[in-house]
C-alpha cells in the first residue's frame, strides 16, 4: 500500500535538527507514517540557519530522505490568491507562509505543521496536527 503524502513544515524539522536523540521524534514518526515532503521554502528556511558545517551536514541529511514538493505554475497564482483574501480580512500572513499554502494547496498535500493559527486562515489548505500523529 502506498504511504499517504506530507508536506512538513519547517518547524517540525528545525525542532528534529536540535534534538540531541533523534531516535524517537515527532520527525521520525512521521517518516515511518507518512510519504515525507518540504517545499523549497523550507529547505531555504533550513539551510540559511545552517551555520556550522556540522548543522549544514545535518540538513544534507535530512535532505536525502524528504522530498521537495514540485513547484509549478500555478503554484504562485494560489499563494497570492489566497495572501490577498487574508488581508483583506485584516488579517496578517507571511509571505513564506502564503507560499508554502499556495505549493501544498496546487499539489493537494497536507501540510503538517504545530503553526496552526496561520495556516488555518488558508481556508482550503488540509491541516495535519501533530497530536494527530
Amino acid at each position: 500500500m502506498e504511504a499517504k503524502k506530507v508536506v512538513i513544515d519547517s518547524d517540525l524539522i528545525i525542532k528534529h535538527l536540535r534534538t540531541r536523540d533523534k531516535k524517537d521524534t515527532l520527525f521520525q514518526r512521521v517518516l515511518n507514517k507518512y510519504e515525507c515532503y518540504a517545499t523549497f521554502i523550507t529547505e531555504y528556511e533550513i539551510y540559511i540557519g545552517a551555520k556550522s558545517p556540522s548543522q549544514k551536514e545535518d540538513a544534507d541529511k535530512l535532505f536525502k530522505v524528504i522530498k521537495i514538493l514540485p513547484t509549478v505554475k500555478g503554484c504562485a497564482k494560489i499563494a497570492a490568491q489566497k495572501h490577498q483574501e487574508i488581508k483583506a480580512k485584516g488579517l496578517e500572513v507571511g509571505i513564506m507562509d502564503a507560499l508554502i499554502a499556495g505549493i501544498c494547496i496546487f499539489n493537494k498535500t497536507p501540510l503538517l505543521t504545530e503553526n496552526l493559527e496561520h495556516f488555518s486562515r488558508f481556508g482550503n489548505l488540509h491541516l495535519i496536527r501533530t497530536k494527530d500523529i
